[in-house]
């Protein structure tokens, strides 16, 4: 049972190493919930700042639609505007040749009254009558004058109205597009800030992947470790013999009982054996000791090879394990499918090919044996006859 003695001599380490292992699974597991708790406020962040860009841009397109709607209501009145100006412009110019007209028509008027006052003069007829054509072309005139003057002012009138509409539309038109600045920058703002919670959630996103590698490592790790000390289990507490003067011998167990490993029964298809030829020395399972009288328990079978020394891996897996201990030698652990995990005990020499972490096929030479192997097989970490599962 040197197996036994080996797992009884490393249960410490082992329980040391699961322990360490699990404190730092859980400081990484504590690592993952922080990240996750900062993942979900910097997505509500992000999600906050959307909103607020896409708040921005319904804003500007309102504003621009305003500004479109200005723009055009401004041109519609500049062309009022220009057009009130020359209207007036040509009214002024009326007005002054109509103003021009009745002064001239007052001058030649003053002058006939002048004439017509004088009593030498007052029976010319030709005079009378000239002084009657200028007084009536002189009111005609006036009142012309006076037409131009009220749609003069009342052009006036308009064009102070329309500059002043204009005025309006070219003041909101400038809050407007101060309006659409300031909003253009806020968003150029909140673009940037939301580049850079992009950046963190992706510098938190590569962490949270790393501690998931490490959480799958070290979960691994725990995995192999939960192996070794399975194969702890098996083992029987230090039996203390005393031998007495007759034939019957008294067993004294320190600790509990006697308790039988769990087996189950191995029904797959069979495999390769270690060896290419070999001989039994050691069978698997319960037996009785023959110094004793004392029931045993054997997890493994003892191969002795026939020829070729060379160990063949048995089954397509991965290296999990490769311990050197002073009782056994060299131990190769080999992690199956289905829960299968072969162990390969007293290798002398390991192949320079074999190392943890990598995947051998069936028919890989493991290392080579210079007298015998310890052979055992376990499924789901209850043990199964080796003999079984090998041609």
């Amino acid at each position: 049972m040197i197996l036994v003695l080996f797992c009884t001599l490393y249960a410490q380490n082992i329980d040391k190493k699961i322990k360490t292992t699990k404190t730092t699974l859980n400081t990484n597991l504590k690592k993952e919930r922080i990240l996750k708790q900062n993942l979900y406020q910097l997505q509500k962040k992000i999600k906050t700042y959307e909103n607020t860009l896409k708040n921005i841009r319904s804003q500007m397109a309102i504003l621009k639609v305003d500004i479109d709607s200005y723009k055009q209501k401004s041109k519609i009145s500049a062309k009022k505007l220009n057009k009130t100006k020359q209207v007036l412009k040509t009214l002024q110019n009326s007005r002054d040749k109509v103003n021009k007209k009745i002064v001239k028509l007052l001058t030649k008027e003053i002058y006939l009254n002048i004439l017509l006052s004088n009593s030498l003069e007052i029976t010319s007829k030709e005079n009378f009558i000239k002084s009657y054509i200028y007084k009536a072309y002189a009111k005609v005139i006036k009142e012309k004058f006076n037409k131009t003057k009220v749609k003069y002012f009342k052009l006036k009138v308009e064009l102070a109205v329309t500059t002043k509409e204009l005025d309006t539309l070219s003041k909101k038109i400038a809050s407007l597009e101060e309006k659409k600045q300031k909003l253009n920058k806020l968003r150029q703002t909140k673009k940037q800030g939301l580049k850079e919670l992009d950046l963190l959630k992706k510098g938190y996103n590569k962490k949270l992947v790393t501690i998931r590698r490490e959480n799958s490592e070290l979960t691994n790790l725990l995995k192999k470790l939960n192996i070794l000390k399975d194969k702890q289990t098996q083992e029987r507490e230090t039996i203390t013999l005393k031998p007495k003067p007759n034939k019957n011998i008294e067993v004294r167990r320190v600790g509990e009982s006697y308790n039988i490993t769990p087996v189950v029964k191995y029904r797959g298809q069979k495999t390769i054996a270690p060896f290419k030829n070999y001989t039994v020395i050691r069978r698997f399972g319960n037996f009785t000791d023959p110094t004793y009288n004392i029931k045993m328990f054997n997890p493994n079978v003892v191969l002795k090879p026939i020829g070729s020394k060379n160990v063949i891996n048995v089954l397509d897996g991965k290296v999990i394990s490769i311990t050197k201990t002073p009782a056994i030698g060299n131990i190769v652990i080999v992690e199956n499918k289905n829960g299968i995990h072969t162990l390969y005990a007293k290798v002398d020499t390991i192949a320079h090919t074999i190392k943890v972490g990598r995947h051998i096929r069936r028919g890989y030479i493991i290392g080579k044996v210079k007298d015998e192997l310890y052979f055992e097989v376990t499924k789901n970490n209850s043990n199964i006859n080796p003999l079984r599962l090998i041609r």
